[in-house]
């Protein structure tokens, strides 16, 4: 907290308070996914990988009709006590896409609306990172199995 003086109206000088209110990393991962699910964002992973094999066949999910065939696309889960694993073969995110698109926070308001995903805000592979991965990533200091140090 910062105290500076500064002169008001009538030219006392009153002491201004300025706080920080920028919220912690913590708080913000704890506000994006406290009303999330771990089926909405299975479900969420899921549906980003139909936006792939939509876009990768040139099929838009708004005009997609039964003479349409994703046929040809796979997405897997695979689920035990050790492995939570989502893979398909539904075209990815390219580099490019990766750094500037999709690990940002929100839809870039001069980002066009693709025609291929059912998305709107970009927000839901984010959210399910965070539900699914941090909560079990290990903390700077803490040692891997393998027995070396983890995040340096």
């Amino acid at each position: 907290m910062q105290i500076d003086k500064r002169q008001n109206q009538s030219g006392r000088n009153m002491p201004t308070i300025k706080a920080d209110a920028r919220p912690t990393k913590s708080f913000f991962v704890r506000m994006l996914t406290r009303d999330t699910s771990l089926d909405d964002c299975i479900l969420d992973l899921v549906d980003n990988s139909i936006d792939g094999a939509c876009e990768t066949s040139g099929v838009r999910l708004s005009e997609l009709t039964v003479d349409d065939s994703l046929s040809g696309f796979l997405i897997e889960i695979q689920i035990t006590d050790k492995v939570f694993q989502i893979s398909d073969n539904c075209g990815g995110i390219g580099l490019t896409d990766a750094r500037d698109y999709a690990f940002t926070f929100g839809r870039k308001e001069d980002e066009p609306q693709s025609d291929y995903t059912v998305g709107v805000y970009g927000i839901g592979m984010k959210r399910a990172i965070f539900k699914l991965a941090l909560p079990r990533m290990p903390r700077p200091g803490q040692v891997r199995h393998a027995g070396l140090p983890a995040m340096r």
